[in-house]
């Protein structure tokens, strides 16, 4: 159903473009009935829609107006409805108003006086989308009314009303789920951080309860108290008696210096006698 010149690169869909896969839609059901129920009218009608050259296919209000559609429109012009809004109850044409898609029986209609001001008072009720009224009666199953539906039938103002109001809903809802995510990361963080605290709490007692045991006397079986417990670092803390010998070591290695220094010196002397 891809019309000709998307097949060329760097080509965007058009309207043009649409009409072209809608007829060729409409041929394959075609070939799916009998030939006796396929008219002159339909092929005409396929023929127009599936022209090679975009610009010569016909809009799509020009293809609505085509002869094959002449029984649907004259069907749909002879057509009356009942207004199910309670206060109304009238009967009207049914181009004059526009009905819902009950999917549990037979449509319901509201004339277009009706659905100017069911359509405003749920705007103002910050309502995302309208649907049928008898909804709220559990006496309808339908899907909300498409933006095709109600810019159809409600005028340029009242549609203009109901986008607005529309738009300032799907803001707030917007602004609703970004808060409840940053909330989410909020707490997120929070918990991460209460976390943290506490192992580093934990670290620091132990390292308090680590420095205080150094500090503790020892108490004997006699209940007297004995010495302090000798440091654990003898890196930096040295015993009496590893200071004398580190002062031994340091007197022997002057003595063999002085030997060295001496037996050079008998050495040069006897070398020049």
């Amino acid at each position: 159903y891809v019309a000709p010149e998307l097949r060329c690169e760097g080509a965007v869909p058009t309207s043009a473009t649409d009409i072209f896969a809608f007829g060729k839609t409409l041929e394959a059901v075609a070939a799916m009935l009998d030939g006796d129920d396929v008219g002159t009218d339909l092929r005409e009608l396929i023929e127009e829609l599936t022209v090679p050259e975009a610009a010569a296919r016909p809009s799509a209000v020009h293809a609505c107006g085509h002869r094959y559609f002449t029984a649907v429109s004259n069907w749909r012009r002879g057509q009356t409805r009942t207004c199910s809004i309670g206060a109304c109850k009238g009967q009207w044409q049914l181009s004059e108003g526009l009905e819902c898609g009950n999917q549990k029986g037979p449509p319901h209609f509201v004339c277009h006086e009706c659905l100017r001001d069911y359509v405003s008072t749920e705007a103002a009720q910050c309502k995302d989308r309208i649907c049928c009224p008898l909804v709220k009666l559990e006496q309808c199953t339908g899907v909300a009314y498409t933006d095709a539906e109600l810019a159809h039938a409600l005028p340029a103002e009242e549609l203009r009303g109901y986008l607005e109001q529309r738009l300032k809903h799907m803001e707030a809802q917007l602004v609703q789920e970004f808060e409840k995510l940053h909330k989410e990361t909020l707490e997120t963080e929070l918990k991460k951080l209460r976390s943290m605290d506490e192992l580093t709490r934990e670290q620091y007692g132990t390292r308090t309860r680590a420095a205080d045991a150094k500090d503790t006397f020892v108490v004997g079986v006699s209940g007297r108290a004995a010495t302090p417990r000798r440091p654990t670092n003898m890196l930096h803390t040295a015993l009496p008696h590893q200071v004398a010998l580190r002062k031994g070591s340091t007197q022997n290695r002057k003595r063999a210096d002085e030997r060295t220094i001496i037996s050079k010196e008998s050495v040069s002397k006897r070398t020049l006698k």
